[in-house]
Order: structure tokens, then C-alpha cells, then sequence
């Protein structure tokens, strides 16, 4: 009966050993599965954000390439307006020289006429002759002059507007090429900071991967000392119950079956006892090895939900980004000289006028509306 009770203990015990076992193994398994997904979302959240990076850029690039499109196009147009407005007042400027001139002339005429009619009361018709011819030269050298002098300040006139035209025209060089260097360096800066978060990403992909190489390397080891003591015990066990029974036996030669019967009592009841014992810090060390286990499934799980809100939150801000771009470019007004009827089209991103589309593109919406050149061709993801 007694060695009954004790092997029963000894059944209790070993199958309260191998139950903490086996939680212990899939607490460290459930453990190690967490931190490695853990670890290939953030992967996939830097693999996401890299995509992103280079999507931003090269919609950058485009958007840089039609901004300077449009003002090589709008200064071909400037260029064209001062041209034709320098060929207005120069032919304004003409006339009017030519209209003072022969005013002049006509005037000039009038008092020579005057000056003979005078002269040829006053004195012989050769004399007045001879004046009038004379005074025809000095007028016709009078109108070279005057002539001259009005190229000559027509001349100056056109040096000095192509001097402040070339100096315009320099300074808006200057100015431009200043504002593309200011947009390089923004667009540098935007990617170094770009690849400063993905190298911070990778780090904490990489520490997140050595903390759970970590857990399972101590769930290993909690694992052989668990099997170590469970051979000790065993070990411990075989060797108390040898000793039992060769007290037993020595008992039962010495003693009468009385007293053999109660020592065998007291046997079984001190190692109820310590059965129990034993059992019950057994159990101790388990609620304690389980109570660790939850503490650190816990702090992993707190790490991992703020890490994806981190990158949930960064998800949103592009999203919005991208909205907004997309809704800077289709509300746009449209460049100076397309028309106010002009319409953008959602692929090539030209403002153009209501020919360029077909009647089925022109009643669809401005996200999905493309113009004959761009039929057939997808949307960009921006629009």
C-alpha cells in the first residue's frame, strides 16, 4: 500500500514536471514566432517606405521637368511680346522723325519762299536765283543732318534696350539657377533623411531579430535544465527507493509485523509529504518561470503594436501627401496662354484645349479624363 501511494506521488509528480514542460516549450515557441514576425513586418514596413522614397522621387523629377517646360515656354512667349512691342515703337519712332521732318521741311520751304519772294522784289532775278539755290543746299544738308542725327539716336535707343533686355535676361538666369539649386538641395536632403529612416529601420529589424535569437537560446536552456533536473530527480528517486527498500527489508528481519506495518505507515506519510513539497515548489518555480514568460510576451507585444502605428501613422502622412499632390495638380489654374477653357489631362499632366480630348473624355472626371495621345495609357498611382 505504501509503495502505491509512492508511486503514485512519484506518477502525480512526473506528469506535473512534463505538463510544465510542454507549456514552457510553447510559451518559447509562441515567443519566438512572435518576435519573427515581428521582425518581417518591420522588413516589409522599410521594404514599403524604400518603394514610396523612389516613387516620390521620380514623381519629383517629372513635376521639376514640366515646371521647367513651362517657363522655357513662357519665356519664348515674353521674348516674343518685347520683340514685337520693340518693333512697334520703332516704327512708331520712324514715323513720327518722318511726320517732324517733312513738318520741318514744309516749314522751311514756306520761309525760303517767303525769304526769295522778298529777296526778288529787293534785288536781280539771277541773285535770287543763285539764293534759292543755295538755300535748296543748305536745306538738303539740314535734312541729311537731321536725318543722321535720328539714326543715330534710333541706333542708341536699340543698343540700350538690347543691353537692359541681355541684363533681364541674365538676371532671370541667375535667379532660376539659384531657385534649381535650392530645390536640388531640398530634394538631397529629403533622401538622405530617407535613407537615415531605413537604415534606423533595418537596426531595429536587426535588434528585434537578435532578441528573439535571445529568447530562444534561453528557452533552450531553460529546456536542458528542466531535463537535467527532471534526471536528477529521477536519479534522486531510484536511489531513495533502493534505500527504502533495503531499510524495508532490514525492518522486516529485525522487526515484528506490527511494528514493520507502522514504519511503513510513517514511510508513506513522510513522503507524501515531502511529495507534496516538492510539488508545490515545483509549481512555485513554474508560476514564476510563467509570470517572466508573461512579462516579456507582454513588453514585445507593446513594442510591436507601436512600431506598426509608427508605421501605420507614416502610411497615412504619404497617403495624405499623395492626395494633396494629386489635388494641387488637378486644381491647378491653368499657365498663362492655355485658354480658360483648357482642361489637364490625368497622364501627361498638359493643361490643353477641349479638341485634344474626345466627347467621352471630356464628360469624365478630371482624375480619369486623357487626351487623345494618352488613351490606353494608365493612370499614374498619384491621380
Amino acid at each position: 500500500m505504501a509503495d502505491a501511494e509512492a508511486q503514485e506521488a512519484l506518477e502525480a509528480r512526473e506528469a506535473i514536471r512534463q505538463s510544465s514542460l510542454r507549456k514552457n516549450r510553447a510559451k518559447a515557441k509562441a515567443s519566438a514566432a512572435t518576435a519573427e514576425s515581428t521582425a518581417a513586418k518591420a522588413t516589409r514596413a522599410a521594404e514599403e517606405a524604400e518603394r514610396i522614397a523612389k516613387e516620390a522621387e521620380r514623381k519629383a523629377l517629372e513635376i521639376r521637368k514640366q515646371e521647367a517646360l513651362r517657363k522655357a515656354r513662357a519665356a519664348e512667349r515674353k521674348e516674343e511680346e518685347a520683340r514685337r512691342e520693340q518693333k512697334a515703337q520703332d516704327e512708331a519712332a520712324r514715323r513720327k522723325a518722318e511726320e517732324e521732318t517733312a513738318k520741318a521741311t514744309k516749314e522751311k520751304v514756306a520761309q525760303m519762299k517767303k525769304l526769295a519772294e522778298a529777296r526778288a522784289k529787293a534785288e536781280k532775278a539771277a541773285k535770287a536765283k543763285k539764293e534759292m539755290e543755295e538755300l535748296a543746299a543748305a536745306e538738303a544738308k539740314a535734312a541729311a543732318e537731321r536725318k543722321r542725327a535720328a539714326d543715330e539716336q534710333r541706333a542708341q535707343a536699340k543698343a540700350a534696350k538690347a543691353k537692359r533686355d541681355a541684363e533681364t535676361k541674365a538676371k532671370r538666369e541667375a535667379d532660376e539657377k539659384k531657385a534649381a539649386e535650392a530645390k536640388a538641395a531640398g530634394i538631397a536632403e529629403e533622401a538622405r533623411k530617407s535613407r537615415a529612416a531605413k537604415v534606423q529601420e533595418n537596426k531595429r529589424v536587426q535588434e528585434a531579430r537578435a532578441k528573439a535569437a535571445l529568447a530562444r537560446a534561453e528557452a533552450d536552456k531553460k529546456v536542458a535544465e528542466a531535463k537535467k533536473k527532471s534526471e536528477e530527480a529521477q536519479r534522486a528517486v531510484a536511489d531513495k527507493k533502493a534505500s527504502d527498500a533495503k531499510k524495508a527489508q532490514a525492518a522486516k528481519a529485525k522487526a515484528t509485523k506490527e511494528a514493520q506495518r507502522a514504519d511503513e505507515a510513517k514511510i508513506a506519510a513522510d513522503k507524501r509529504r515531502q511529495a507534496a513539497a516538492e510539488a508545490e515548489a515545483e509549481r512555485a518555480r513554474e508560476r514564476a518561470a510563467s509570470a517572466r514568460a508573461d512579462a516579456w510576451r507582454e513588453e514585445e507585444e507593446e513594442k510591436t503594436k507601436k512600431r506598426e502605428e509608427q508605421a501605420s501613422k507614416r502610411a497615412e502622412i504619404e497617403r495624405k501627401v499623395k492626395a494633396a499632390k494629386a489635388a494641387i495638380a488637378f486644381t491647378a489654374p491653368p499657365p498663362p496662354g492655355a485658354g480658360s477653357d483648357a482642361r489637364i489631362c490625368s497622364v501627361c499632366r498638359a493643361h490643353l484645349p477641349p479638341s485634344a480630348f474626345s466627347a467621352k473624355q471630356l464628360k469624365a472626371k478630371a482624375a480619369k479624363r486623357k487626351c487623345k495621345g494618352c488613351v490606353g495609357k494608365p493612370v499614374p498611382e498619384s491621380s
